[in-house]
C-alpha cells in the first residue's frame, strides 16, 4: 500500500481521536456544571452552535435576542452595595423626601452607604443642604466633581439636564461590588429588596411610554434596547476605569447622560427591570396602583405643579417626613418583583 496514503490515514485517525477527547472533555465539564448553569454559579463555559447559544457564568442567553434565563440575587448585606445619586440645591427637597420614603418601606436601607455627586460648576450643593441630607441618612459621602470635565457636552445637552450628566460618576465608584443609582426626583411606595439584591452586570428599565413593551421586556436580558437611566443597578464588571474611558467616547444629546449610557450599551446585554421600579408618573400614574415601588416625577416636578393629581403621593410623603413619621412607620409588605427615567426635563 502506498506509504503516503498510510501516513494520511494515520494523521486523520489521530485528528479524529483528538476531536473525540476534546468533545469528551467539554461534555464532562458541562455535566459537572449541571444545574449550576441555571442558578448563576457555573464557571465560564462557552459553547457555540448554529443557533448562537452562549452560556457564561450566571448568564444563559441567546446571542441574537440577548435573552438571559435568570438573573442572580445576593442577600442584603452579603456584599458591598453603595447607593448613588446626584443632587443640587434645587433638588435637595426631592432627595430628602426620597430618602425618608425609602426608609418608610425598607428599614434596612439605613445600613447602606450613600454617595451624593455634586459640582460647583454644573450642580452646586450648599453646605447647609449637605447637612440636611446627612441628618436624614448619616452614612452619606458628598463627592465634589470638577464640572469642567463635562463642559464638552454643553452644546449637545439641554441646560436643565447638565446636572444629570453627573450620573456617569456612578461608574467611577471603586469600593463597591454593586452600585444602585437613583434619581432624586422619585418617591418610594414599596419594598425595594429585589432591586437591592439584584446581582447582574447592569440593570435598568426600558425607556419610553409604551407600557406593553416595558412589561414584555421585564425580567429578560436584552441588547439594542434603550434604557431609562433614572434607576440603575451597576455590577462590578462596569465599575472600572475602562468603562469610564469608553463612556467618555460617546456624545450627549436631548436626554444627557441617558444618551451617553445608551450609546455605550448599544451591543451589550442589559437586564430589564419591571417598570414598577421606575414608574413614570407623567406617563402612567392613575392613582389606583397598589404595586408601584418607585414613582418617578420625570418632566414636571411636584413643587412646580402641586395641584396635579399625580403629585399627591409625593406631597403625602413630604408631610410624613416633616412630621417625623419615618421613625415609627412600619415597612409595607409587597409582592416580589423588579423595572424608567426622566429628570429636570423630559427623558422618556
Amino acid at each position: 500500500m502506498n506509504r503516503s496514503f498510510l501516513q494520511r490515514l494515520n494523521a486523520r485517525r489521530k485528528g479524529l481521536s483528538d476531536l473525540a477527547l476534546t468533545l469528551a472533555s467539554v461534555w464532562e465539564r458541562a455535566r459537572a456544571c449541571g444545574q449550576r448553569l441555571f442558578d448563576g454559579s457555573a464557571p465560564l463555559l462557552r459553547l457555540r452552535s448554529g443557533q448562537g447559544w452562549v452560556a457564561a457564568g450566571s448568564k444563559i442567553r441567546h446571542a441574537a435576542s440577548g435573552y438571559q434565563r435568570r438573573p442572580g440575587y445576593r442577600p442584603l448585606g452579603s456584599d458591598r452595595c453603595v447607593v448613588a445619586t446626584v443632587a443640587n440645591d434645587a433638588f435637595t427637597e426631592y432627595l430628602l423626601v426620597l430618602l425618608h420614603s425609602i426608609r418608610e418601606h425598607n428599614t434596612w436601607f439605613a445600613r447602606f452607604p450613600l454617595r451624593v455627586f455634586w459640582s460647583r460648576q454644573i450642580s452646586p450643593l450648599a453646605l447647609e443642604n449637605q447637612e440636611r441630607i446627612r441628618e436624614v441618612h448619616p452614612d452619606t459621602t458628598f463627592v465634589s466633581v470638577d464640572g469642567e470635565r463635562y463642559e464638552r457636552y454643553r452644546e449637545q445637552t439641554p441646560p436643565g439636564l447638565m446636572p444629570s450628566l453627573l450620573t456617569l460618576e456612578a461608574f467611577t465608584i471603586r469600593d463597591a461590588d454593586r452600585v444602585v443609582f437613583l434619581d432624586a426626583d422619585m418617591v418610594c411606595l414599596g419594598d425595594l429588596t429585589d432591586l437591592f439584591a439584584l446581582a447582574v452586570d447592569l440593570a435598568a428599565c426600558p425607556a419610553g411610554s409604551n407600557r406593553a413593551a416595558k412589561e414584555a421586556r421585564a425580567g429578560t436580558f436584552r441588547r439594542r434596547t434603550g434604557i431609562n437611566s433614572g434607576v440603575l443597578v451597576i455590577g462590578k464588571r462596569y465599575l472600572n476605569a475602562r468603562t469610564v474611558r469608553r463612556l467618555a467616547q460617546y456624545s450627549s444629546g436631548q436626554f444627557a447622560d441617558q444618551d451617553v449610557i445608551n450609546r455605550f450599551l448599544r451591543r451589550r446585554a442589559v437586564y430589564c427591570l419591571d417598570h414598577r421600579f421606575n414608574y413614570h408618573a407623567e406617563f402612567f400614574w392613575r392613582g389606583d396602583e397598589t404595586d408601584v415601588r418607585l414613582l418617578h416625577y420625570a418632566g414636571t416636578k411636584p413643587l412646580d405643579a402641586p395641584d396635579l393629581p399625580r403629585m399627591r403621593p409625593w406631597f403625602a410623603a413630604r408631610e410624613r417626613q416633616r412630621l417625623g413619621a419615618c421613625r415609627t412607620w412600619q415597612p409595607v409588605a409587597t409582592q416580589r418583583g423588579a423595572g424608567h427615567r426622566n429628570d429636570a426635563g423630559r427623558r422618556p
